[in-house]
């Protein structure tokens, strides 16, 4: 799963927000577009960081490989 790529959620998911040394679940809804930042996180790398609506989460990749599909032109 490369960086930059962007997906559509083909059904809801969940992603992580930190705020300083807080986390908070974000509810993703169906179609919603993610592009990818960065593979693998350095505290857990089954974790990618993505971007949506000006907001950096963070979420599993399987679920994103799972619950998406890359938007190709």
């Amino acid at each position: 799963m490369p960086t930059g790529r962007a997906y559509r959620l083909k059904t809801a998911a969940l992603a992580i927000e930190r705020t300083g040394s807080r986390r908070s679940t974000v509810n993703l809804s169906k179609n919603e577009i993610l592009y990818v930042s960065s593979w693998s996180l350095p505290d857990d790398p089954r974790m990618i960081s993505i971007r949506w609506k000006d907001r950096q989460l963070a979420m599993f990749a399987s679920d994103l490989q799972r619950r998406g599909e890359e938007i190709t032109n």
